[in-house]
């Protein structure tokens, strides 16, 4: 099987059921999928791709050779796809089209030694003034007022790597029709510890 070059790949967390990609797919054969009310086709060869992947359905939109645009979308029921890692099967009747899917996903996560560092920070101070009036009385109140500080932040960033293989398959599941691999990075940084305001 010829290999498929990814161009690159962007994904958001898994919790969120949403990612979205971009790569090559290599169509072996004529690809004829379902747009709207007519079958349309989308002839062999290797083409850039968008790829959004929801809960329920994976949109593919790439434009062929001759610029002509296909979008193709598949549907599918809630939680057929991996929320983290493994692999999966969608037929053709599910996807009310005519090819089914196969496929395998695998996110692992590692995170970073912890960082610390200050930053600013206030906090609310009590102030207690006087003053006394013409008669030789003494007044006094007690008003609020903010201080700025610093503070010690300790935060832990995760690395999530994505892989992803998938194929477009006979209904029959016997032969490949088009293929879309790709691989990517993501991180995102939680604070692990925050201490007092220190004025």
């Amino acid at each position: 099987m010829m290999k498929l070059l990814l161009l690159s790949l962007f994904f958001f967390h898994a919790q969120t059921g949403h990612s979205m990609g971009m790569g090559e797919i290599e169509v072996f054969e004529d690809l004829t999928y379902k747009r709207l009310l007519s079958k349309r086709v989308l002839p062999a060869g290797t083409y850039s791709g968008k790829m959004n992947i929801l809960k329920n359905k994976i949109k593919l939109k790439i434009a062929d050779h001759t610029g002509k645009n296909h979008r193709i979308k598949v549907k599918f029921k809630i939680n057929s796809l991996p929320s983290r890692s493994g692999s999966f099967s969608i037929e053709a009747k599910q996807l009310k089209q005519p090819f089914s899917i196969r496929g395998n996903v695998l996110r692992t996560a590692e995170d970073t030694i912890p960082r610390r560092h200050y930053q600013s920070c206030s906090i609310s101070v009590p102030v207690r003034s006087c003053s006394i009036d013409r008669y030789g009385r003494t007044f006094c109140r007690t008003h609020y007022q903010y201080v700025y500080g610093q503070r010690l932040v300790e935060t832990i960033t995760t690395i999530e790597h994505f892989n992803l293989n998938l194929s477009f398959n006979t209904e029959d599941q016997r032969a490949t029709l088009a293929t879309f691999k790709g691989q990517d990075s993501q991180s995102r940084t939680r604070t692990n510890y925050l201490s007092p305001c220190y004025i």
